[in-house]
């Protein structure tokens, strides 16, 4: 697959190179080292695209600092769920609130948000405490 991949790269438009140059999160590292090689021979402006990579890294990383916002009706089957104990809203609810994931910086951030993760908290909570009572009365 590697020899295809370079095959075709001479084929390949100067967009589709700065393409794999600017996200390289979506190739193989070997992919995007053959591109710079390329993109080195067509002497096409590194220095303007390590500004632009530089500015979309600095936007994915406030973007991650954030957090998203988590889908509100699974929020609410998962509350649901807890309410009868079941271990699928406790996972869930450690999903929602502790998931994490790496940035482009090498920085581990929260894959949700601050009020995302407190209902994750809440959900988790309250699915170990339906499993104790439910414990409690067997």
């Amino acid at each position: 697959m590697d020899l295809d991949f370079e095959n075709n790269l001479g084929a390949k438009t100067n967009e589709e190179l700065i393409d794999i140059y600017i996200n390289p999160e979506f190739y193989q590292p070997e992919f995007v080292a053959l591109t710079l090689k390329e993109i080195n021979r067509r002497n096409l402006p590194v220095d303007a695209m390590n500004k632009i990579k530089a500015e979309k890294e600095k936007v994915e990383v406030s973007t991650m600092q954030v957090g998203k916002q988590g889908n509100s009706i699974y929020i609410a089957i998962c509350f649901c769920l807890a309410l009868l104990g079941g271990i699928p809203a406790m996972i869930s609810g450690y999903i929602y609130g502790f998931s994490k994931h790496k940035g482009p910086d090498g920085n581990s951030y929260f894959v949700y948000n601050e009020s995302t993760r407190k209902l994750g908290y809440g959900i988790l909570a309250v699915g170990v405490l339906m499993a104790l009572i439910e414990l409690q009365f067997r």
